[in-house]
């Protein structure tokens, strides 16, 4: 699903647009970089252990 996302939507995260080791921070908003970092490593964890056909099979759940 990974693959098909950043065909798709592009990159798998994004903060306003940028990849979010592109965007600065200034004072205490300085370790939200690190957070939206570790946010995208989740994402592409998820993402990357899923495929078409376990959509499928969730679907077919409902």
């Amino acid at each position: 699903m990974a693959d098909v996302i950043r065909a798709v939507e592009g990159p798998i995260a994004t903060v306003r647009g940028a990849r979010p080791e592109e965007v600065e921070y200034a004072g205490s908003a300085v370790a939200l970089q690190p957070l939206w970092l570790d946010l995208r490593a989740a994402m592409r964890d998820v993402l990357e252990g899923a495929t078409l056909a376990d959509l499928v099979v969730r679907l077919r759940r409902r």
